[in-house]
């Protein structure tokens, strides 16, 4: 196995302020390799793979890594910048982060050195330059993170115990989706019923049919007044009793069905039922669902209305 060791090195690391100016998230790395008796590298192009990491000496937590084509000068001297698009991904490695803007999250970082090729052909058996060296702050680096903010953040790093209780006003969170048809999260309406008939023939109640796409968990569905007037529904009967029964489709599936019946001795009977009294959870699958409601009346001799009413369904 060759053996290598690094003499000495030194590192620019450029934040991004809060200002409008862009500067390149990039190291300028310098240094000087030698072999275990000292003596400095031959003059050469040498393939090496530069390892970023969390810990000083495990194997695991590496943060970035680049594969880099590097000119080792005489007395061993190189200069390489990290993060440059002349790189290349290491095989087989599993970087935290792709891009060293989002590679110094935590205060400690260490950078290993493994020199896998030399003037194009790969070098056998070798391992990482021990020990890796610890990348520190540039004086006025530390000063910036003090007296700016980074426009970027790491995708995920923000969680709920990063917030702040009340932080989030309403004004922040987006609007609820509403329309007939709506997405996750959105709130599904209806048009209006208008003033619709309905006859002892069970059938679809002419617009109040909505589509909204879920994600599991529990959909609430309901009718409610248009805006327009009083939402109701109206069953009347010339003899002892009247009924309307009312059944909520998902799809080809029933999942809800409720009878208003009213019941007198003699003479013509009739009921009212206001919109809001009629609603009902449903429980489907993470996929996209159409309710509507259907409805009849009990007899040939009744008459029905579903009056100014719109059909409502969101996730809860």
């Amino acid at each position: 196995m060759t053996a290598y060791r690094i003499l000495f090195s030194a590192g620019l690391f450029f934040v991004l302020p809060a200002a409008a100016q862009t500067v390149p998230a990039l190291i300028n790395y310098q240094g000087r390799l030698t072999a275990q008796s000292g003596a400095p590298l031959p003059v050469g192009n040498y393939g090496i793979d530069f390892s970023l990491w969390d810990s000083l000496k495990s194997q695991t937590g590496l943060i970035w890594g680049q594969r880099q084509n590097v000119i080792v000068q005489a007395n061993g001297v190189f200069n390489v910048i990290l993060g440059a698009p002349g790189g290349s991904a290491i095989p087989g490695a599993m970087p935290a982060v792709n891009d060293l803007a989002f590679a110094f999250t935590a205060p400690n970082r260490f950078l290993g050195l493994t020199i896998v090729s030399s003037n194009g052909v790969a070098i056998p058996g070798t391992s990482e330059i021990a020990p890796r060296q610890q990348l520190l702050s540039a004086p006025f680096a530390i000063n910036a993170s003090h007296a700016a903010v980074a426009n970027t953040v790491v995708p995920g790093s923000i969680t709920t115990t990063n917030l702040a209780e009340g932080s989030i006003t309403l004004s922040k969170l987006a609007p609820r989706m509403t329309n007939t048809t709506v997405g996750v999260g959105g709130m599904a309406v209806s048009g209006s019923s208008g003033d619709y008939s309905v006859s002892t023939t069970e059938a679809d109640v002419t617009n109040l049919t909505v589509t909204i796409t879920t994600t599991g968990r529990p959909i609430f569905i309901g009718l409610f007044p248009d805006g327009t007037a009083h939402g109701y529904l109206y069953s009347r009967d010339g003899g002892s009793s009247s009924a309307m029964y009312l059944t909520v489709i998902r799809g080809s599936e029933t999942i809800g069905q409720t009878m208003f019946f009213k019941e007198s001795g003699s003479g013509p009977v009739e009921i009212r039922v206001p919109a809001s009294s009629i609603s009902l959870i449903d429980f489907p699958d993470a996929r996209t669902n159409t309710y509507k409601l259907r409805a009849r009346i009990g007899s040939n001799d009744s008459s029905g209305l579903i009056s100014n009413c719109r059909l409502i369904a969101f996730e809860l």
